[in-house]
């Protein structure tokens, strides 16, 4: 996606930036049009000042606007940005002064590139949009990106009854999970933490409770927001200030949750080695870009820390059609940081290939980056026929219907479906894998761990000609997988 601007001159100038902020539908496009750049003249002494039109209509849908913010992706210091700014807000044609507050809510990754929310409080929101105009100053020859924030979702939650007459756990035999753990020469190395971005947990419900991490004594560390005490199960940041209670009453987060962990996993029953580290980004269905960001910058820090949990999987079963350079920054900084990041693909039944100018982020961004998985559906994977696919961009297919979860209360839920589904029972492999592969070299840095054993993932695939043709690879299967990664010694020998 274009920033609404991009900033590259030597000299100290003003940008005004003229928003009306639109919905991003959940794998959607957004419709957009730009109006022509206007700017003072370039008279030597004095500030130019440069003023963009963002608009589009969301596909005819009412407005969503994420509270008034803007997002800046720059290279620039905290204390180089603006921190409070008179601005007048225009809405029915009706001058409103608000106030702007900056706020860091992404350190600098690889690219040197940090990550700030700069906020109009509380102006009047109509049904029709959000009308306003702000001033942000900027000094350094440097290019700044300066973008709305976006909402962002999980998939439609509709049930999709395809699958019958199979039991909630089939998909545990179906990908092979079975004939690794049931292996003579398994073993199982160390305890993996799986961080869930999506609408929070219920971490109290027996299925899930005691493979919830807890912070250790003393909390978390000095310089990790929010600052949370012993004990912190996860973190909430769709509030603000961010709150040290992921607890939820919208159930998706949970059933993702439960695919992953619940009563053991994959671990079998009771087992302890797998653990949940729910990052709540999503309220009532719906989220910010902000908030993801704001999440996987999080995840990123707490990892790096003294109490680092061993986060080695991030699922994301949520989506945007089209997204912020902030959000994509963000999401590169936490791979690079060795974590795999692993993405429904959406249920639009769109094609993702480059060139279509269909999207679902993150799952539409280079494979380098994140692990993308479409939903097939029956024990002979074929896709599920609301799903994404794209066998140029979505790397694998993994089973998305009629998967067995639990609520919000931990009952048995017998129909989790979509692509929500599909990506946490890669989710659940991936942490699998993790505990049985042997522990990476002295040269093995995280980030070429995790590229390794997404090579692993994408190359193990069962290349059915149901499967191969809708995703690049084929099929999950854990077993193929864990031969390609050479897991144990002596090395699988497949009968």
């Amino acid at each position: 996606m274009r920033s609404i601007g991009k900033i590259s001159r030597p000299a100290t100038f003003c940008c005004l930036i003229l928003l009306m902020i639109v919905a991003c539908p959940d794998g959607g496009k957004q419709s957009r049009k730009d109006s022509n750049t206007k700017g003072s003249q370039n008279v030597e002494g004095v500030n130019k000042a440069v003023s963009y039109m963002f608009s589009g209509l969301g596909g005819g849908k009412a407005v969503e606007v994420c509270k008034n913010r803007l997002l800046v992706t720059t290279t620039k210091k905290v204390e180089d940005m603006p921190k409070k700014l008179r601005n007048d807000v225009v809405v029915n044609n009706k001058k409103i002064p608000v106030f702007v507050d900056t706020e860091t809510i992404s350190s600098p990754g690889r690219s040197g590139k940090s990550i700030y929310m700069v906020t109009q409080n509380n102006p009047k929101i109509t049904p029709e949009g959000f009308y306003g105009s702000m001033l942000l100053e900027f000094s350094a020859d440097i290019e700044t990106d300066v973008e709305p924030d976006f909402v962002i979702r999980p998939p439609k939650m509709k049930p999709v009854p395809l699958t019958t007459n199979l039991p909630p756990d089939w998909w545990k035999e179906h990908i092979d999970t079975m004939r690794v753990l049931n292996h003579n020469k398994v073993n199982l190395r160390r305890n993996v933490v799986v961080a869930v971005l999506d609408s929070g947990l219920n971490y109290n419900n027996d299925a899930l409770k005691d493979n919830v991490w807890k912070a250790p004594a003393g909390g978390f560390p000095s310089g990790i927001q929010p600052n949370c005490p012993v004990n912190t199960v996860g973190v909430d940041f769709t509030v603000g200030p961010p709150s040290c209670d992921p607890a939820t009453t919208f159930g998706h987060g949970n059933w993702v949750a439960g695919v992953i962990a619940a009563n053991g996993g994959l671990f079998g029953n009771g087992s302890e080695r797998i653990k949940i580290l729910p990052v709540k980004v999503i309220e009532d269905e719906l989220g910010c870009l902000s908030f993801a960001i704001q999440g996987l910058n999080f995840i990123r820090d707490i990892n790096a820390s003294s109490i680092s949990p061993n986060i080695v999987v991030v699922n994301m079963s949520i989506g945007c059609g089209d997204p912020t350079n902030a959000f994509k920054t963000a999401v590169k900084a936490a791979a690079y940081a060795g974590l795999l990041i692993i993405a429904s693909a959406g249920d639009e039944n769109k094609n993702l290939n480059p060139g279509t100018e269909n999207h679902h982020y993150p799952a539409s961004m280079p494979k380098s980056t994140v692990l993308s998985v479409a939903a097939s559906w029956g024990t002979d994977d074929q896709k599920l026929p609301s799903s994404n696919f794209g066998k140029k961009q979505v790397d694998v297919s993994a089973p998305g219907s009629g998967i067995g979860t639990v609520d919000l209360n931990g009952d048995p839920l017998m129909n989790f479906s979509r692509t929500s589904a599909a990506a946490p029972v890669v989710s659940a492999a991936a942490s699998l894998l993790h505990a049985i592969c042997r522990e990476p070299g002295p040269g093995d840095t995280p980030s070429k761990w995790n590229t390794k054993l997404r090579s692993c993932i994408r190359n193990g695939t069962v290349r059915d000609p149901t499967v191969f043709g809708y995703v690049e690879t084929g099929g999950i299967n854990v077993f193929k997988a864990a031969e390609r990664c050479r897991c144990i010694e002596p090395f699988f020998a497949t009968p």
